[in-house]
């Protein structure tokens, strides 16, 4: 206590007074009584870390966009060096795969901006023109870092659609090129060194963003809010040493499932197509066994059956490759299945090995058995630190947790403890919960209804809730607003129907 108050008596500096803080909390009150300037030194303490905070998000996506552009960079490269070598299925594969990746940049930018009223074209082909020449994720890491807030009609927020973003460049670009590229290298006479580096970087790439993934949704205050009891396993001090661990641990589960995935393609094409369709088979009935397959975002009941399986590989493939943190969230996978996944992908490299050094391929047999120990045995490490030594004890049990993606999200309206914390639910899938909940959260709605029209609460917007849930009375007084609301449950027919109409007339 006497240390903290000649810090504050010295009137030091809020980068000092931060440290102050810390060992002066438990007498905050009793400061506060003596010091008339309290208050203006804990709005120097705030903007002091305030400052942290967004020095540290800037950091991180500008570091991702970079990276991502290295790794385009490279890749670009390796295309050239491909056709010189004569190897124009490896080329042609890479550009294919970078075509699959802006067609989904695309489809997102088409997604994020149908609701934008007449500014929906000139911002649709600013945003198209952003994708074709490779300046998305630059233009999505500046909306981050510089806290851009969600435009009204958008579907979506600069983080999730970031997110969005870079699920679709890891399932679509990043990992199947950097097995693409493993394949070419495990047949080639001689090892390339622009092939070893190429792959280095694509690796690191991946790594960083299923890192910054994981990273940004866990850390960001608002989502931390949203959901208190899965978000807030990173812990608030020592995050250099946090985020390096995530990132190797990253890095070594992509080494291992790439390599793993493209020595089993060189020792035997069928047999690889065999395990993914048997993996997928078995990860689809696990799902339907849980009622857990369909999509969590408030999307039409037809959309949501059409885009389930879609949405389900792409998430099944992004555990398996990347064992990123953020995919332990039910929603995305759960913990167990997360777990499950980790420790799978680990053993996959030594099958792999053991199936290529039976078939008698070109690397010796010793190098790839010492190289799968490494690997596992840095991924052992990596994950041992961040579980035992990194994660916030009251979060570890998400790591293993049963819960299903169902679950999760009726939980946001079950132990919601603010209204706040429940309107949450109508972010989330109609499919998901109100079967189970819906008569509940009709009777919450009818009973709060009217408060919220008078206190006109922040996170109260009309438009989040599906007309059968509005009271009739009040679903009558909307009138014409309760047309242009763009509610999520109306279907993509209606939709369309309105966007005519609104144009027409």
């Amino acid at each position: 206590m006497r240390r903290f108050a000649l810090l504050l008596l010295k009137k030091v500096s809020p980068a000092a007074a931060v440290e102050g803080w810390v060992a002066g909390v438990p007498a905050l009150r009793e400061l506060e009584q003596e010091l008339p300037w309290f208050e203006h030194m804990m709005l120097g303490i705030s903007t002091e870390l305030r400052t942290h905070v967004s020095s540290g998000v800037k950091f991180r996506a500008y570091l991702g966009a970079g990276v991502s552009a290295a790794d385009m960079v490279s890749d670009s490269v390796m295309v050239s060096n491909y056709y010189a070598m004569g190897d124009a299925d490896t080329a042609n594969g890479l550009l294919a795969m970078i075509a699959a990746n802006l067609v989904w940049q695309a489809l997102v930018v088409v997604v994020q901006t149908r609701g934008l009223g007449e500014r929906k074209w000139k911002a649709r082909m600013y945003e198209i023109g952003c994708v074709v020449s490779f300046m998305k994720p630059g233009v999505e890491a500046f909306r981050v870092a510089s806290g851009a807030e969600q435009e009204n009609g958008a579907a979506f927020t600069p983080l999730i659609e970031m997110m969005i973003t870079k699920c679709g460049e890891l399932f679509f670009e990043a990992i199947p090129g950097l097995i693409l590229q493993l394949v070419a290298l495990l047949r080639a006479e001689e090892w390339s060194r622009s092939a070893l580096v190429s792959i280095a970087i694509s690796t690191a790439s991946s790594a960083m963003t299923a890192t910054t993934m994981f990273w940004d949704m866990d850390t960001d205050p608002s989502s931390r809010a949203r959901n208190p009891k899965w978000l807030g396993i990173v812990p608030d001090l020592g995050r250099e040493l946090a985020f390096a661990t995530v990132f190797f641990m990253c890095a070594c589960q992509i080494m291992a499932k790439t390599g793993a995935t493209a020595l089993l393609a060189v020792t035997n094409m069928g047999w690889l197509v065999k395990y993914v369709i048997a993996d997928h088979a078995v990860h689809f009935l696990y799902r339907v066994s849980r009622r857990d397959m369909i999509v969590y975002a408030p999307v039409p009941k037809a959309a949501s059956y059409a885009i389930a399986p879609l949405q389900r590989i792409i998430l099944k493939v992004l555990i398996d490759f990347t064992g990123s943190p953020h995919f332990r969230l039910p929603p995305n996978g759960g913990g167990a299945y997360w777990l499950f996944s980790l420790v799978m992908s680990q053993a996959s490299v030594f099958a792999g090995v053991y199936l290529y050094g039976s078939g008698s391929g070109r690397v010796e047999e010793r190098v790839l058995w010492t190289g799968a120990i490494a690997l596992s045995g840095a991924w052992l490490a990596t994950f041992a630190c961040f579980v035992g030594g990194i994660a916030v004890p009251k979060y570890r049990h998400t790591i293993w947790s049963l819960t299903s993606g169902r679950q999760y999200i009726q939980d946001i309206f079950l132990k919601g403890e603010s209204d706040e914390a429940k309107f949450g639910i109508f972010r989330r899938n109609l499919l998901l919960w109100d079967g189970d909940i819906g008569d509940e959260v009709r009777a919450w709605v009818a009973k709060e209804w009217k408060k919220w029209q008078e206190e006109k609460p922040a996170w109260f917007k009309v438009e989040r809730v599906p007309d059968q849930f509005i009271p009739k009375a009040e679903l009558g007084a909307l009138g014409c607003n309760r047309e242009r609301r763009g509610s999520a449950a109306r279907s993509v027919r209606e939709s369309v129907a309105q966007e005519v109409k609104t144009t027409t007339g």
